[in-house]
């Protein structure tokens, strides 16, 4: 066979057998990672994870960083940091970094008592997107979870003026919650609610909000909302167990308590118990027993290492 065959005939019959057999792969094989996270989404993390393990097996490159990534977000909502960052590795390995990937590496920083490093990543991402809402919104955020009220309003309100919406609504109304300018927060809230009535953490903070206002009945119905939404959200248990508190329903409130402590398995930064509903059990020895036994988690702790210099630097795809 000569050269002019192989162009004209052989290769073009090849492109034709192994393209539509590539493209139906891929096809059955995003079904499946669809189907991967729909049965975490329901409680089936066991099923989601077996999904999971066969296609970071795929031939296909995409695939397979699109399915370490899917399996990241899983440790990671399960709490199995280790795992996530680890995934999360392999992923950069396979494709280009994304900006997805800086927020990931941020949040998980932050969770684990790395508020410097976190930092890096948020300023890095807004580097890298100047002109997109999502990059103040997301440093917005580590400002309101690291407790500094006034720059995460300054970045969320930066957000919204880029077009960012619905989840800054959200962000927006907590903050307010926590600074006790109740009427902005309910504004904002429900500007939240009325565009993704769906959405637990809305509930959450609603509930939040009427539990400071003294509407305790309202309270509890936004607690039990969110957790009807989604079972998997530890926040939800941690909610309905300050609502409960809140009411003297103390059997409720040491039940929820124990579910969330069950569910989050160890402390991470930033989830205390510092609220003042608090005061009517911090000399309980029950409470104190139970807060004594929960674990504290941080980055040392873990088996890994990260070289963030290398991850910062470097082309994203964004």
């Amino acid at each position: 066979m000569n050269l002019l065959n192989l162009f004209t005939y052989v290769i073009p019959i090849a492109i034709c057998i192994i393209l539509p057999i590539f493209i139906i792969v891929t096809h059955f094989q995003i079904k499946s990672l669809n189907k991967a996270v729909t049965s975490f989404n329901k409680g089936d993390r066991s099923n989601a994870l077996e999904i999971l393990s066969k296609l970071v097996k795929s031939p296909i490159k995409n695939v397979k960083a699109n399915a370490y990534i899917t399996r990241e977000r899983i440790y990671f909502y399960s709490r199995d940091f280790e795992l996530s960052l680890r995934d999360l590795l392999q992923a950069i390995k396979l494709r280009p970094k994304t900006i997805n990937d800086v927020y990931s590496f941020a949040l998980s920083y932050h969770i684990l008592g790395e508020p410097e490093r976190a930092l890096k990543y948020f300023l890095r991402a807004v580097e890298l997107q100047p002109n997109v809402g999502i990059s103040y919104e997301n440093l917005a955020w580590f400002y309101y979870l690291t407790g500094k009220y006034d720059k995460a309003i300054e970045n969320f309100e930066k957000a919204i003026s880029m077009g960012s919406t619905n989840s800054v609504y959200r962000s927006l109304g907590i903050t307010y919650a926590k600074i006790g300018d109740y009427k902005k927060s309910e504004e904002y809230l429900k500007k939240a609610l009325d565009a993704e009535p769906e959405k637990p953490s809305t509930h959450i903070y609603f509930s939040y909000l009427k539990r400071k206002t003294n509407d305790i009945k309202l309270a509890k119905e936004y607690a039990l909302k969110a957790i009807e939404l989604n079972k998997n959200n530890f926040d939800g248990y941690k909610n309905l167990a300050e609502v409960n508190l809140a009411e003297d329903d103390y059997d409720g409130f040491y039940k929820n308590l124990e579910i969330f402590l069950e569910k989050i398995n160890f402390v991470t930064n930033g989830e205390d118990f510092n609220d003042e509903v608090y005061d009517k059990v911090k000399d309980n020895e029950k409470f104190k027993e139970l807060i004594a036994k929960t674990k504290v988690i941080k980055f040392k702790d873990l088996g890994i290492e990260i070289d963030d210099k290398k991850i910062l630097n470097g082309k994203f795809l964004v």
